[in-house]
């Protein structure tokens, strides 16, 4: 199945750069990158960017998707970061046992969030005083 599914991403690619670049809407490519990239890992960069070669004003829009991409990529991993280690001091602080990283980093941004704020709500009871 992921070889079918490989193949038929290739095949849109290569579909994909017989278009002139300013005719594809950058939402349009970086859909397509995500979905490529992480479906199954499977095609990698390496395959995809041989056929857009055949492109170069593509292949120019699209390694600047791409590099949106990795950036905001970055940014989403350090603000998980800072809400992780956020998380686990506050813990200690409230002498509650220390969730492990690797249970915090599973959870949603939005569900960080709120176990954040929610020990913060815990901590402000306890500590501060009126």
């Amino acid at each position: 199945m992921k070889l079918v599914r490989q193949r038929e991403i290739l095949k849109f690619f290569a579909w994909l750069v017989q278009f002139p670049a300013h005719a594809l809407p950058d939402d349009l490519i970086g859909l397509m990158l995500l979905y490529a990239l992480h479906a199954d890992s499977e095609p990698d960069a390496q395959s995809i960017y041989p056929i857009l070669s055949s492109n170069p004003a593509l292949k120019t829009t699209t390694m600047s998707v791409a590099e949106k991409l990795k950036i905001e990529g970055r940014v989403e991993g350090r603000f998980e970061g800072r809400v992780v280690g956020k998380i686990q001091t506050l813990e200690e602080f409230l002498d509650l046992p220390i969730t492990s990283d690797t249970v915090l980093e599973s959870l949603s941004k939005d569900a960080l969030q709120e176990h954040h704020d929610a020990l913060r709500h815990e901590y402000g009871l306890r500590f501060k005083r009126g």
